[in-house]
């Protein structure tokens, strides 16, 4: 590992949410070392604790040795590859940070880097039969995951960000303009990954369509709806799903709205409070899922339900449903002004 490549690792004590963020995104092992003037190893960041915080509607600006781990795992400089994989799995690190006799920070390992990399043996299902009414007349003869980002329409930049995290298993539901989309990618062989359809006669609701599908899934599928741009890292998000046990995991983002008036509390007819046009966040919806065979056993072939009142159905049948808060980018290309963001 470069020196330079290592730095962007480190933050100091006095660092906050967001530099610890900075940290991880701007370098290749996601991970942020809280270390002393001389690279002393005082703890860590993971993308993992970054979003317990956000759960917790912590901001930004939560100083980082108030979440950070003071105790991780470590490796040591002579480690041998075999006692570092025992290390990541018997603990379920996906990095190391390596120390020297004196506490110094040397390197990071990754478990990516010491494991090859495989494909991934779970189907992706992406929602691409919608009517894209909001973005008439762009639709009117384009089905909406088929309008051009770039040089490539939506669903090829999606299909691309899940075969970089190794998945090659992939299932889209079509239905308005269905053949376009069909005709478009085929059965995958010009991306190396196979592609099967699922064709809705009529609208079945954003999860109906995954009640016709024909072979069960054994194991969880990731689900998306065909306008979502993002760039997480799908692999991480099945990981979170299979760490936490979890029978249906959604996809959460942060949304912030200004009420552009004074609020006022009162109690007894007396002003207790007042808040210029405060700003309130809540984590909405982000259309990106994980759902494992036993929330699809909940839904009756043909019938018509949204994602949202399957969760619902999954939580009344004590399923262990979660949330993956996210922090990366991501759009939902629904309206003409989002459209106009990325194309």
């Amino acid at each position: 590992m470069s020196n330079d490549e290592l730095n962007r690792c480190f933050i100091s004590m006095t660092s906050t949410l967001q530099d610890a963020l900075l940290a991880i995104e701007n370098s290749k092992y996601k991970i942020a070392l809280i270390v002393d003037m001389n690279q002393k190893l005082l703890g860590t960041i993971t993308d993992g604790d970054i979003r317990r915080v956000l759960l917790k509607n912590s901001d930004f600006t939560t100083p980082c040795h108030q979440i950070m781990n003071n105790d991780p795992t470590i490796a040591h400089e002579n480690d041998s590859k075999a006692t570092l994989l025992h290390k990541m799995t018997s603990y379920k690190r996906r990095h190391l940070p390596v120390i020297d006799k004196y506490g110094k920070v040397v390197s990071v390992v990754t478990l990516q880097n010491l494991i090859a990399t495989t494909s991934r043996p779970n189907t992706i299902f992406i929602m691409a039969g919608g009517f894209g009414k909001r973005l008439l007349p762009l639709t009117k003869e384009t089905p909406k995951p088929m309008l051009p980002i770039g040089d490539k329409p939506i669903l090829e930049h999606i299909l691309d960000r899940f075969i970089a995290s190794g998945f090659d298993n992939f299932i889209i539901s079509v239905h308005y303009h269905a053949e376009i989309i069909k005709e478009y990618f085929q059965d995958g062989s010009n991306w190396d990954v196979n592609i099967s359809y699922v064709e809705e006669n009529e609208p079945k609701g954003t999860a109906g369509a995954l009640g016709l599908i024909k072979d069960k899934n054994t194991l969880p599928m990731i689900v998306v709806n065909g306008d979502v741009l993002t760039e997480i890292n799908f692999g991480h998000l099945l990981d979170f799903h299979n760490d936490h046990a979890s029978n249906a995991t959604m996809c959460v983002g942060p949304y912030k709205y200004e009420i552009p008036f004074g609020v006022v509390e009162t109690k007894d007819g007396k002003l207790i409070k007042f808040r210029e046009k405060p700003i309130f966040q809540h984590m909405i919806n982000a259309g990106m899922y994980v759902v494992s065979p036993q929330l699809l056993d909940l839904i009756t072939p043909g019938e018509y339900i949204d994602m949202p009142d399957l969760f619902t159905r999954g939580i009344k049948n004590g399923l262990n449903t979660c949330v993956f808060p996210i922090h990366e980018q991501w759009i939902d290309i629904g309206r003409p002004e989002d459209y106009n963001l990325v194309k």
